[in-house]
């Protein structure tokens, strides 16, 4: 196949185009590129016009690569084609008997099985990586505001101080109010 039937052949195929806008600092527009040509893109100042200028660019990108020999992805299949809801998975056969007697003592198939021990693991991904969010909250609290923080529980509680230090071998039998940081109890 010579150089323009190769380069119509590829300008010929669906590829997936990507489009988004470019921030106003940046001069603003529209960017579009192909993903898997990868440095393949352009831009215009509307949407349409991206895309439009995209085709050329697309022609200059694959003209390069035939020069200088670089593979050409074909496009990739959409989500739809690549995702049926089936694969096939391979273990041990200690592991496979060990999971099918469990299924059979939960009174459901293999296949339910194994879903919902998947669809477990990933909720408690889900559950402990909210978790990790609101640990890193606390993290963000600066010695400053930790400072403010307590200044300000010590003069609205200056009372309770003022006692537990009258009673200072008694603390534990002081009923202090507690500080709240973002849902946290933390006696200060």
């Amino acid at each position: 196949m010579d150089t323009m039937s190769t380069i119509e052949y590829y300008m010929g195929l669906a590829y997936r185009i990507n489009l988004e806008p470019i921030p106003e600092e940046d001069g603003g527009g529209w960017l579009a590129t192909i993903p898997e040509l990868k440095g393949c893109m352009s831009d215009g100042e509307t949407p349409e016009e991206a895309i439009k200028n995209l085709q050329d660019a697309k022609f200059e990108w694959l003209m390069e690569a035939i020069e200088r020999g670089i593979t050409i992805s074909l496009p990739c299949k959409s989500d739809d084609e690549e995702y049926s809801g089936k694969f096939t998975l391979r273990l041990p056969k200690s592991m496979h008997k060990q999971l099918a007697q469990e299924a059979k003592e939960e009174g459901v198939s293999l296949n339910q099985y194994i879903l919902h021990l998947i669809s477990y693991n990933k909720g408690q991904r889900n559950v402990i990586n909210e978790l990790m969010k609101e640990i890193k909250s606390y993290n963000k609290f600066t010695d400053e505001k930790i400072s403010q923080m307590f200044s300000k529980y010590v003069e609205v509680h200056k009372d309770y101080l003022e006692i537990a230090i009258q009673q200072k071998d008694n603390w534990n039998d002081i009923d202090m109010p507690k500080l709240t940081l973002r849902g946290g109890n933390k006696r200060w």
